[in-house]
């Protein structure tokens, strides 16, 4: 059987690359996207090492020793 031009095998090679160029292009503008909003939100983030609010009081209480650890058990 064939499909004016092509046969039934080159149409559905012809649609599997067709379905294969749609999902990569998919996949590119998602990953595009995510990197553009990580890039944007990267400086809004309050850092981990020295968390303060916007009037620069301290968030978290600075231990200047680490926790006491115990001896674990298996």
């Amino acid at each position: 059987m064939s499909f004016g031009v092509l046969n039934a095998e080159q149409a559905t090679v012809a649609n599997n690359v067709v379905a294969a160029l749609a999902t990569i292009v998919t996949a590119v503008t998602a990953v595009l996207a995510q990197v553009h909003i990580l890039n944007r939100a990267e400086p809004l983030v309050t850092p981990v090492a020295d968390p303060r609010n916007d009037a620069g009081a301290q968030l978290a209480p600075v231990d200047t020793e680490p926790p006491l650890t115990g001896p674990t058990r298996v």
